[in-house]
């Protein structure tokens, strides 16, 4: 039981946490509603906005794909899937 399975474990137990789902939960609410409001901005300004929104949601979806591969291994296969496909466009 090394020191890589008992970090796998405690990520595991923090992937799991209500917490940690509620914020990815309103992390996907959020990113929606960004996508949404995309054709009904029209400046400049406000598309640099949902662009560093649309980048900060990346990250974030990128942190938690990382997290699910240490702690579920192949289970989180369904989060690598998006999160690549998100990057790719």
């Amino acid at each position: 039981m090394g020191f890589l399975h008992a970090v796998r474990r405690r990520i595991y137990w923090f992937i799991e946490t209500n917490f940690f789902n509620n914020i990815i939960l309103l992390s996907v609410f959020l990113n929606t509603v960004m996508l949404a409001s995309q054709g009904l901005v029209n400046d400049a300004k406000g598309q640099a906005l949902l662009s560093d929104f649309n980048l900060a949601f990346t990250i974030i979806f990128t942190v938690e794909m990382a997290l699910k591969i240490i702690g579920l291994g192949p289970m989180g296969i369904f989060s690598i899937l998006i999160i690549l496909l998100k990057l790719n466009f």
